[in-house]
């Protein structure tokens, strides 16, 4: 399949082949699997980078037009460590976080001013497969009366908080994600109560593991 696409520097037209789209495929795999890594030796920050892939690989507007669209493969099968939430039950207030992001206090790690959940990074674990539109849409947490779907959080992090821009007006519901205890606490080993901190970053570095493990998407790099 060809595209055409303008020159900005020439003002002539160059033809666009599905091969340079898989290729910005791969790029971004790349970047989100050095993120990932990143991130799993102690750089959480790295969960920023792992939106801004997101976003050029999911996220389409008036304006920019995803990777996905270029392939014509919006309907990708992907990954999702969520459950079925048509099988949940529908009391889902509070502090509870449901599906890829549920945790106990056996999996939160402390640190000086507060801790950590960890990422659902279990390629064993079981999982459903998804097309990419519903995956992108999906709601993977409920937090205190508020749906989280992996696509408002990453327009967040990357338009909000640093991925590609900063804003001073964060979303109150963004807030609540990256604010130190704002999700929950628990009790570190010296008996003091530790607040959750950078929940927004946990759930972005699952969102990497999803995607680095839908093999239908990594074949359309091939």
């Amino acid at each position: 399949m060809l595209f055409r696409s303008g020159s900005s520097t020439t003002g002539e037209d160059h033809l666009v082949t599905t091969q340079d789209f898989k290729a910005q495929l791969r790029k971004q795999i790349g970047f989100l699997q050095w993120s990932a890594e990143g991130f799993d030796v102690g750089h959480r920050e790295e969960a920023l980078r792992i939106g801004t892939a997101l976003r050029v690989l999911f996220h389409d507007t008036t304006n920019s037009t995803s990777i996905l669209h270029h392939l014509n493969a919006l309907n990708v099968i992907m990954r999702s460590e969520a459950p079925d939430r048509d099988k949940q039950d529908t009391t889902l207030g509070g502090r509870r976080i449901v599906g890829e992001f549920s945790w106990s206090l056996a999996s939160v790690s402390p640190s000086p001013s507060g801790g950590h959940f960890l990422p659902c990074i279990d390629a064993s674990a079981p999982h459903r497969m998804i097309e990419a539109p519903a995956w992108w849409n999906e709601t993977f947490a409920h937090v205190n009366g508020v749906d989280y779907t992996r696509k408002k959080t990453v327009l967040w992090a990357v338009n909000k908080d640093g991925g590609a821009h900063v804003d001073h007006d964060i979303p109150a519901d963004y807030e609540q994600l990256i604010a130190n205890g704002a999700i929950g606490s628990f009790e570190a080993p010296d008996g003091s109560i530790v607040g959750i901190e950078d929940a927004h970053h946990t759930f972005l570095r699952t969102m990497a593991f999803e995607v680095l493990h839908s093999p239908d998407l990594i074949a359309l790099a091939l």
